[in-house]
């Protein structure tokens, strides 16, 4: 089995990072570096924009047919935050995300300053996006409202009360819901320890705002096994996306009981895709400083 690593830091971290991935401003990721955002500069580059499994990437193309990349020059502050046991800046958040198996960092001269950018590590890497510009937007892939769109739409389909039916119809829509929060999340964080990427989610002003909309009750899910419990507490976000992936875990494992977890199930559907809708909103509106 290959193993998969993080990108080292790049050689000169005191450089801007060209962003024209889910880390630019109004892209799904930029909530993770946004703390550490000094100044944003609109800029391109002439490297062609493509995607490897939906994420998009930069490569030089040796053809020819380079198409400039827009994006954005992100210069960092100083701040550094603690998370587990490690001074983390923007650059850490940045590597987490990405597999040295797929990018290399690249610097480049743009005349008025260098900058670091994430370069393809092969040039036969990615393909066309459909519908490509040289400018990603995110809120165009299908895998993210889409999803939403399907479940919200279908929800009346679900009754009130328990049938076999219904029960197989709320685990199908739950993990399609978490299909689209597991795309999101690994363009965040990469995706390497799924419980440490919730545990990082639930830290974000965007997901708290929507937890606190959205959820007035309390609850517990327990592992498979039983031996570890996840609380679900209006006051408390910081465990609530614990809480819901625990319940995702048990649609797909063996820790449920047909009839005691129907409403468990269905309320954790309805609470998590909106919860999830208003983040993706809020990301994709999250424009710079």
């Amino acid at each position: 089995m290959t193993r998969i690593y993080k990108i080292d830091r790049p050689t000169n971290p005191d450089l801007p990072y060209f962003a024209y991935d889910a880390f630019k401003p109004g892209q799904v990721a930029f909530p993770v570096i946004k703390y550490f955002v000094q100044d944003i500069r609109e800029c391109k580059v002439n490297l062609s924009l493509k995607q490897r499994n939906g994420a998009p990437i930069l490569v030089d193309d040796w053809r020819g047919n380079n198409i400039p990349t827009k994006g954005f020059l992100i210069y960092f502050n100083d701040n550094v935050v603690q998370n587990y046991d490690k001074e983390y800046d923007a650059y850490d958040y940045i590597c987490d995300s990405k597999s040295k198996s797929l990018y290399e960092w690249t610097e480049i001269d743009l005349g008025f300053t260098r900058t670091n950018v994430l370069l393809a590590k092969r040039n036969y890497f990615g393909k066309d996006f459909l519908d490509n510009d040289g400018n990603y937007q995110g809120k165009k892939d299908n895998g993210f409202y889409g999803p939403l769109e399907y479940i919200y739409n279908h929800l009346d389909e679900v009754g009130e009360y328990y049938t076999k039916d219904d029960f197989f119809k709320l685990q199908m829509f739950y993990m399609l819901l978490w299909s689209a929060i597991d795309k999101y999340l690994s363009l965040c964080y990469g995706g390497w320890d799924q419980r440490k990427t919730v545990n990082e989610w639930a830290k974000w002003d965007e997901f708290k705002d929507a937890f606190e909309k959205h959820v007035d009750r309390n609850d517990t899910a327990y592992s498979s096994q039983g031996s570890r419990s996840f609380k679900l507490n209006p006051q408390n976000a910081k465990w609530a996306a614990n809480y819901y992936y625990q319940i995702r875990c048990n649609v797909v494992h063996s820790g449920k009981s047909n009839y005691d977890d129907f409403n468990k199930m269905r309320q954790s559907l309805y609470e998590l895709l909106m919860i999830f809708w208003d983040v993706l909103d809020a990301s994709f509106n999250l424009n710079g400083l």
